[in-house]
């Protein structure tokens, strides 16, 4: 609280959200590439591979989360 109040009287109530916009910019196109990476991986393995659902919400999840980290981990 007491360094929370310092930030807003030294730098102005501004200063939290300093980074939003970086943030902002990039997590957007991260999600959208995690989602979009599961959801076609998963319909693909149900539908075209006929691999359990058990499985296919795994390797699906797994896919996804190296689609999404091409994205999240730069920005880190």
């Amino acid at each position: 609280v007491h360094v929370l109040g310092r930030t807003v009287r030294v730098e102005g109530w501004r200063a939290l959200f300093k980074g939003y916009g970086a943030v902002i910019l990039g997590t957007t196109p991260a999600y959208a590439l995690y989602f979009g990476t599961y959801e076609t991986t998963k319909r693909l393995m149900l539908r075209d591979w006929g691999i359990s659902p058990v499985a296919t919400s795994y390797l699906a999840g797994t896919l996804a989360e190296i689609c999404g980290s091409a994205i999240w981990v730069p920005m880190v």
